[in-house]
């Protein structure tokens, strides 16, 4: 054989080598991002969410979005938000007294102005009632 010939094949098996030692990392990446995502997948269903609620709100369908928060709610009771969110979906709905301890949660949670004001208007509303 000459010796351009047995320089390429020379190349040619450095090259294999080359990529067979460069995919070892990627095919081990691989494999640990397969582990952590099967051990980050949940083994039941988790529910509803809170895009879930408001897409109900969007549709008009004031009382699916009132479970699916309650739901919410019940999974993280310290949650301002979700106590927040109920109580604007009891005040949408007309019941404002039942708006207030939702409201009073929500700003004992996390005290800020907008929840102050939210607190107030549901109490206001409930007076007139």
């Amino acid at each position: 054989m000459t010796d351009a010939v047995l320089e390429r094949i020379e190349r040619h098996i450095r090259l294999q080598s080359y990529f067979a030692f460069a995919a070892i990392p990627v095919l081990i990446g691989a494999v640990l991002l397969g582990v952590w995502a099967f051990i980050r997948t949940p083994s039941e269903p988790t529910g509803y969410g809170w895009s879930d609620a408001g897409a109900q709100v969007d549709l008009g369908n004031f009382l699916e979005a009132q479970e699916i928060a309650e739901e919410l709610l019940e999974r993280n009771p310290d949650y301002y938000y979700a106590h927040w969110y109920v109580g604007w979906l009891e005040l949408s709905q007309g019941r404002p007294a039942q708006s207030v301890p939702h409201f009073q949660r929500a700003f004992d949670l996390y005290p800020t102005e907008e929840n102050a004001e939210a607190l107030e208007a549901a109490r206001k509303a409930a007076e007139q009632r």
